[in-house]
């Protein structure tokens, strides 16, 4: 699939609505008093479930670890914020269909000055604006520290997907990439983080089953 603390114990009455948030008994599976809500935010933990069904996305989650710079040993790249819209499928007989609105993508990315090549913070921001219009490159310890924001085009993708305990596996059938994440259902409400390693940017998301 393109992209892209673990239970709270509930003591407040059930909500109205169900938020998915820590306090928020109104799904199926926490009614009748209080009990774990598997899904608050994204700090979820994975834990399985059945995803089967149309699932819409509320939030956007980026996780906070650090992904190593291919033309920079000691660089990094961290995404700070994600927001997307949109839909993911899975269905019963193991297909499954995205549709996503786009969003934004908030980096912060550390150069270090042996990566440099001798120029300045300043000269690598002009360098980078060629490609990310935008980016503000500062001097930081050991080298320069840049943040931008870039936006998401609208993407759909399809094909085929497996779940094993926690994880589950998306091939598509438009590309021939698989690629895994971690998730947790919790009756109307699924956490899904992709696995690190297998996608350019591990991003997640809370999302909320509409049929």
């Amino acid at each position: 699939m393109r992209l892209a603390p673990l239970a709270f114990f509930l003591a407040a009455c059930p909500a109205d609505t169900d938020t998915g948030k820590d306090g928020d008994t109104a799904d199926t599976a926490d009614s009748g008093g209080p009990a774990p809500d598997l899904v608050s935010d994204c700090a979820t933990a994975a834990c399985g479930g059945d995803p089967v069904g149309t699932w819409a996305i509320v939030e956007g989650c980026a996780p906070d670890t650090q992904t190593a710079l291919d033309w920079c040993e000691e660089g990094y790249m961290r995404v700070t914020g994600f927001t997307n819209t949109g839909t993911l499928t899975l269905g019963a007989d193991g297909s499954y269909a995205t549709s996503f609105d786009g969003g934004s993508v908030a980096l912060e990315i550390f150069v270090a000055t042996s990566c440099l090549g001798g120029a300045t913070c300043a000269q690598l921001q002009e360098q980078a604006e060629q490609n990310v219009p935008g980016v503000v490159c500062v001097d930081s310890t050991g080298g320069c520290t840049c943040t931008a924001s870039t936006t998401t085009d609208p993407d759909s993708d399809a094909g085929t997907w497996t779940a094993s305990g926690s994880v589950v596996t998306f091939s598509s059938t438009d590309d021939g990439n698989a690629q895994s994440a971690d998730f947790c259902v919790d009756s109307d409400e699924m956490w899904m983080q992709m696995r690190e390693g297998e996608s350019d940017m591990p991003l997640g998301f809370v999302l909320s089953k509409v049929e």
